[in-house]
């Protein structure tokens, strides 16, 4: 063979090998085309693992059965409970036991009257279990405050004097009070204050059935029922406060200064909340409150804060005796004052009544003062022994 053919035959050889590799990737990119499109058919078939969680189904696929998580933190708290949404996720985990429900836990087949009978069996499950807890722990800590307290054997506290607040020369940071030499933001026309548990509840609901826009714990249009606002922090911290209404740098053209009889507001006190006792600490800084016995920590906070919102305030009236319509027209609301027809709800606490003997063996200097207190309150026992209702 010349070298030209030679050449020829290789350059046909190597055509020959190319076409056979071309052809070879042609054919895989086929098979794997043919495999991914079956892949894609086989998973269009079936409901993602999103809409099984759901409880939704594919067009042309039967209804998928919602299996309920065994998750316990999905159980609802009680203010959750009093603005429970209309349908309840079907994924938590509880048992039916309406007879109008059907056993199978499928949303799909339940009738409109089941699912509501479900939900409100649901729903009142959760309340009693709620309530028994918060019961349970009520218990337990005013079994341990009214239990005898060690002896007291002198008034390390000044008892005659001490009160709370916090030693600031800035008169603006004392307290929420409409004052000319502070620069306000806006003035809202009344605060409600005094020692926690003194039925503020009780008077921000009823107020609020006459038209006023008051809030608890929070700076509404017309104003506020609040413990907490009595002083300012520097942290603009308060606990219980609702984060949508802060009071930030508000004032009141008016502060009335809400009492209680002692016996009832120190017995309830004893059941306070940490948040709510680290506050008061912050803001008593004269006397350590933390180590205390419950029960006399709880009479001296009646005693110092009930002394520092005396300084501030405009008007004191007793909760039991005064009808929340003259409340209403001191603070200037005018015809929004009628005469109120539907009761106003009350916060209901467990707590057993304290004895002023009790008071004087938790702390016989701070118990003198408080009884004090109480008679220039217009308070005696037998005002005292006349009430029977829990109205924090």
């Amino acid at each position: 063979q010349t070298a030209g053919d030679y050449g020829t035959e290789i350059a046909m050889r190597i055509s020959l090998w190319s076409a056979r590799l071309l052809l070879g990737l042609s054919i895989s990119l086929l098979f794997v085309t043919l495999l991914t499109i079956k892949q894609r058919e086989q998973l269009a078939s079936q409901p993602s693992p999103s809409r099984k969680r759901q409880g939704l189904r594919l067009k042309g696929q039967p209804p998928v059965e919602t299996k309920p998580a065994n998750n316990r933190q999905n159980r609802l708290t009680q203010p959750q409970l009093n603005n429970a949404p209309d349908v309840v996720d079907v994924r938590l985990d509880y048992k039916v036991e309406s007879a109008q429900a059907a056993p199978n836990k499928s949303a799909g087949e339940l009738s409109p009257e089941g699912k509501q009978a479900r939900r409100q069996a649901y729903l009142q499950r959760e309340r009693e279990q709620w309530e028994q807890q918060q019961e349970r722990l009520l218990k337990q800590r005013h079994e341990a405050a009214i239990k005898l307290p060690p002896e007291v054997t002198s008034d390390e506290f000044n008892a005659s004097s001490a009160i709370a607040g916090r030693t600031v020369s800035n008169v603006c940071m004392q307290h929420h009070k409409l004052q000319e030499q502070c620069q306000h933001g806006r003035v809202l026309p009344l605060l409600v204050t005094g020692v926690g548990r003194s039925g503020t509840h009780h008077t921000e609901n009823a107020l609020r059935k006459m038209g006023v826009k008051v809030c608890h714990e929070a700076a509404c249009k017309d104003g506020s029922i609040s413990w907490i606002y009595a002083v300012v922090d520097p942290d603009r911290f308060y606990p219980w406060e609702n984060g949508n209404y802060r009071i930030k740098d508000q004032a009141f053209a008016q502060v009335f200064h809400q009492v209680r009889h002692p016996l009832r507001v120190i017995a309830s006190l004893t059941t306070y909340e940490k948040m709510s006792w680290d506050f008061i600490n912050k803001h008593t800084p004269n006397i350590d409150l933390t180590p205390m016995h419950p029960l006399r920590k709880a009479l001296i906070h009646w005693v110092t804060w009930n002394r520092m919102v005396e300084k501030q305030a405009d008007w004191r009236y007793r909760m039991e005796d005064t009808p929340v319509v003259e409340i209403c027209r001191r603070a200037g609301f005018g015809d929004l004052c009628q005469v109120q027809h539907k009761a106003a709800v009350r916060a209901n606490r467990f707590h057993a009544n304290v004895t002023w003997d009790q008071l004087a063996q938790a702390d016989p200097w701070f118990a003198r003062e408080a009884a004090k207190m109480a008679h220039g309150y217009g308070y005696t026992d037998v005002l005292q022994m006349s009430m029977d209702g829990d109205d924090d």
